[in-house]
C-alpha cells in the first residue's frame, strides 16, 4: 500500500507494475482495497486500459474503488464513461460519498452536461451531502461552466461552508456566464467579509474590469497584484494586458508586457 501511494506520488508505472505483478503472483487481484489502490496508480500514470482492467476483476468493487474508476475516466478526459459508471454504481446499490461526487460532477463540469449534474445535484441532496464543502464548491463550479448561473448562486447561497474557493468558482462564473457587474458585487461581499484575495479571485475581478472598462478599479487590483509578489506569474500578466488594452490604457498594457 505504502509502495503504491509513493508510485501515485512519482507517476512511477514502471514501479508500480511491479508492485501490481505480485498481487497477481499473492492471487490478491480481486481485493477491493488494493485494486482501487492500484486503480489509482495507473490513473496517476495515465494508463486508463490498466485501471479499467484491474476495476473488471474485482471480485465486489467497494466505494472506493467505484470513485477509483470514476475518477481516472474524469481525469484523463474520458467524461460520458465517466458518468456512465456513476449510474452503473448506483443501480449496485452502493451509497456514493463525497468523492464518487466530486468525480463525477467534475465530469459533468468539463462535458458541459447540465442535465447530468442536475440529476446527480439530487442523488447529493438525496444522500445529505450538501454539507461537504468538496461537493459544494464542485456543484457552484460545474453549474457555471454548464452556463446556468443562477443554480450556482442557489448552490451558494444554501451552501454551509463558502471557503475562498466557492467564491472564486462563483467570480469565475460570473465572467464565464458574461456577469462582470455581478462579479464586482460579489468581490465587495468578499471584502466586506474579510475574506483575502488569491491569484484566481484577481484574475475573475481583472476580468471583470476589463469588460466593464473601468480601469480605476483594475489598477486597484494591480496595486493589491504587486503588493503581494504575484506580480511576475504568466497568466496574471496577461490578464493585465488584456485588462488595460480593453481599458483603452495602452501605454499600461505596454508596461507590463
Amino acid at each position: 500500500f505504502r509502495v503504491l501511494k509513493d508510485c501515485i506520488k512519482r507517476k512511477d508505472i514502471i514501479s508500480g507494475r511491479q508492485v501490481h505483478d505480485i498481487v497477481k503472483k499473492n492471487l490478491l487481484e480481486t481485493n477491493a482495497f488494493l485494486g482501487s489502490h492500484i486503480i489509482r496508480m495507473y490513473a496517476s500514470c495515465g494508463s486508463l486500459f490498466d485501471a479499467t482492467e484491474v476495476f473488471h476483476k474485482l471480485s465486489n468493487p467497494s466505494i472506493f474503488s467505484w470513485g477509483a474508476i470514476i475518477s481516472a475516466h474524469s481525469t484523463l478526459g474520458h467524461m460520458e464513461e465517466a458518468i456512465s459508471l456513476y449510474y452503473a454504481m448506483c443501480s449496485s446499490n452502493l451509497k456514493p460519498d463525497g468523492h464518487v461526487f466530486v468525480a463525477v460532477l467534475k465530469a459533468c463540469s468539463d462535458s458541459c452536461s447540465l442535465r447530468d449534474g442536475r440529476l446527480i445535484h439530487i442523488d447529493v441532496v438525496g444522500y445529505n451531502l450538501y454539507s461537504n464543502v468538496f461537493v459544494t464548491n464542485i456543484l457552484v463550479d460545474m453549474y457555471c461552466k454548464c452556463g446556468s448561473l443562477r443554480d450556482a448562486q442557489a448552490v451558494f447561497d444554501m451552501s454551509q461552508e463558502q471557503t475562498l474557493v466557492t467564491w472564486g468558482a462563483l467570480l469565475s462564473g460570473c465572467i464565464q456566464c458574461g456577469s462582470p457587474k455581478k462579479a464586482l458585487y460579489l468581490f465587495y461581499k468578499m471584502q466586506l467579509k474579510g475574506l483575502e484575495m488569491d491569484n484566481g479571485v484577481c484574475i475573475s475581478v481583472l476580468q471583470a474590469c476589463g469588460s466593464l472598462k473601468n480601469a480605476y478599479f483594475g489598477k486597484l487590483i494591480h496595486i493589491f497584484v504587486v503588493e503581494s509578489g504575484n506580480d511576475s506569474d504568466l497568466l496574471m500578466v496577461s490578464t493585465l494586458i488584456d485588462m488595460y488594452s480593453k481599458c483603452g490604457e495602452m501605454e499600461n498594457a505596454q508596461h507590463m508586457f
